[in-house]
């Protein structure tokens, strides 16, 4: 009786091959290290031996090293009205607008950016109570503006009279609104500046 044996595909016989040049390649390393070295002047490092302690200052921070990461805890009064404080100092209506709506509406930042003006002025002024369907849960939100925002967004549509965007923030290509990649940008920025 005669069994048939089928040969290996090509690519599981390479990587066998690859493994056993490694194994073998190991092997002979290990040989080599009973033999004697030569001795190790001052300041040199032996190779051969794998001992953190003799690396010493060659050690690596990890890059969240003292950073906050992971949720970080809301905002309280005193941060907002300091980043809202700073932001109309700064003449920066835009970003005013943005942070006064997004506090406001509490809605993620992917609704907020996607906001038209027509959403939230239709008639050119800015209306005190605004819905909106959520891109995630498609249910309808409706939320109510403060003064401080609606004047926010009144002074930043006046510098937006003249621009055929459709979106309350548009975005640098046009016709399109801003990123929330940009926007969550921005907000950390922000909230940066006046967290302890």
């Amino acid at each position: 009786m005669q069994i048939a044996i089928c040969p290996l595909p090509r690519v599981k016989r390479s990587l066998r091959l690859i493994s056993f040049a490694r194994f073998s390649a190991n092997l002979a390393f290990s040989d080599r290290s009973d033999q004697a070295s030569p001795p190790i002047k001052e300041g040199e490092v032996d190779m051969n031996k794998s001992n953190d302690s003799e690396v010493g200052n060659h050690t690596t921070q990890p890059w969240n090293k003292g950073k906050l990461v992971g949720s970080k805890p809301p905002l309280r009064p005193k941060h907002v009205w300091a980043i809202r404080a700073r932001l109309q100092l700064k003449g920066r209506p835009r970003d005013l607008a943005l942070f006064n709506l997004a506090i406001d509406s509490k809605l993620r930042g992917c609704d907020v950016v996607h906001l038209k003006k027509v959403d939230v002025a239709p008639q050119g002024c800015a209306a005190d109570r605004v819905s909106v369907r959520q891109r995630k849960t498609r249910q309808s939100v409706r939320f109510e503006m403060t003064e401080l925002t609606r004047q926010a967004i009144g002074n930043y549509l006046l510098r937006l009279c003249c621009d055929s965007n459709p979106y309350l923030f548009p975005g640098r290509r046009l016709g399109e609104h801003l990123s929330t990649r940009q926007y969550a940008r921005l907000l950390l920025r922000l909230a940066s500046h006046d967290r302890p």
